[in-house]
């Protein structure tokens, strides 16, 4: 049994698939960003997936959306980059893939991981959750209680 090739229709529709749940991530991003009434119904989505049912750990998720729509977006530039060099490009692709994406998604790894456990660096988190704990913080000031 063999994997999913390059250009098959499989691959066009996890693409599309991811892009769209993308392109509505960012939607719920900026409204995020901008209307403080979207956390309440934003982290209850979490909870149910992400956050495995722990209200401090989809707090930090929901704070990290921003950085996880980037992570999306890319993900989805680097589909379509390899999907469209399927042949003669596609030790070119691989080239741009190892040295543009990967350092790029572990660069957004890292900032996802500093918002999520330390809420840093602020200016990408919005602005009405700028005040709360970073995961790491909450968990402890949890466990004096």
């Amino acid at each position: 049994m063999s994997g999913v090739e390059v250009g098959s229709p499989v691959a066009i529709v996890a693409l599309t698939v991811l892009g769209a749940a993308t392109l509505f991530a960012i939607y719920e991003a900026v409204r995020l960003w901008f209307d403080p009434r979207r956390i309440p119904v934003l982290v209850a989505r979490m909870r149910n997936g992400i956050g495995r049912g722990d209200l401090l750990r989809s707090r930090a998720h929901v704070r990290a959306l921003p950085v996880i729509c980037v992570m999306g977006g890319l993900l989805v530039v680097d589909g379509v980059i390899l999907n469209r060099a399927a042949g003669a490009d596609l030790p070119q692709a691989l080239g741009a893939f190892v040295f543009f994406s990967i350092p790029g998604n572990g660069i957004l790894l890292a900032l996802w991981a500093a918002i999520v456990w330390f809420n840093r660096p602020r200016f990408l988190v919005p602005p009405h959750m700028r005040a709360d704990a970073g995961l790491r913080a909450a968990r402890r000031a949890a466990e004096r209680l």
